[in-house]
């Protein structure tokens, strides 16, 4: 298994637990969902996988996290890219200021040079547009480019584990389909996925396996043909 997340609990720095019982396995080159109801713990459980917490004096009281049979409980953003751990979080996914070129330039110097040439000529197959902007600056990108500048920026560090938190989230729903489909190339590069989306219908039938998250617990878990509409019905997550 590559990723192995045990009894995972977290506590905000005010004494609330954020999540309180999370366990989730993803396997090489699978695509996982992770889905539930706003505030459910879903970009919380991202943050504790891509190590996004200590911006937040957020603390993990019970748990592990393996990766490759690493033990990486706790670990930093940029010490988990190295292990191969890449995300594109929910927000603040790209720097304004920052040209498009920049943002691939900036990042993977963990990689060698043809790596991160190989890895970003990929990238840019997936969203063949982001190829023609990439003297642009970011901020002045529509909101689905700058997912794609965020999500070939994560694919340059050539992960064996990409995790995207809300991939469409905002943006016009004639995207949601082209992200999923890049998703699945990625997948099939060898390259496992763990996708949070509002969009349910694109999420349940682009991975192979789901979890269904609820206060903090993960309730449900299985091969995704196994979750029924009711299961979205009943935590009032119904998307597109």
């Amino acid at each position: 298994m590559l990723l192995k997340a045990e009894n995972i609990a977290l506590r905000y720095p005010n004494g609330a637990l954020g999540i309180e019982d999370v366990s989730i396995e993803i396997g090489d080159g699978q695509i996982v969902a992770l889905v539930g109801a706003n505030g459910a713990g879903k970009t919380t459980t991202c943050r504790v996988l891509s190590g996004f917490l200590k911006a937040e004096d957020t603390k993990i009281i019970r748990g592990r996290v393996m990766f490759d049979g690493l033990d990486v409980t706790g670990w930093e953003p940029h010490r988990l890219v190295k292990v191969g751990i890449s995300a594109v979080p929910e927000r603040n996914k790209i720097f304004r200021n920052l040209t498009v070129r920049e943002h691939f330039t900036s990042t993977a110097m963990h990689r060698s040079r043809a790596e991160r040439a190989e890895a970003l000529d990929f990238g840019l197959q997936l969203f063949p547009m982001i190829r023609d902007r990439l003297k642009q600056c970011a901020g002045t990108l529509s909101g689905g480019q700058q997912q794609m500048v965020a999500i070939i920026r994560a694919l340059v560090n050539s992960p064996r584990l990409l995790i995207v938190d809300e991939m469409t989230l905002g943006l016009h729903p004639s995207l949601q389909q082209p992200l999923f489909d890049a998703l699945g190339t990625i997948a099939r590069q060898g390259t496992a996925c763990l996708v949070i989306d509002e969009s349910t219908t694109h999420t349940v039938s682009t991975a192979q396996y789901c979890y269904l998250i609820e206060a903090g617990r993960i309730t449900k878990h299985g091969p995704s043909q196994g979750f029924a509409d009711s299961d979205f019905l009943t935590i009032g997550y119904v998307g597109g």
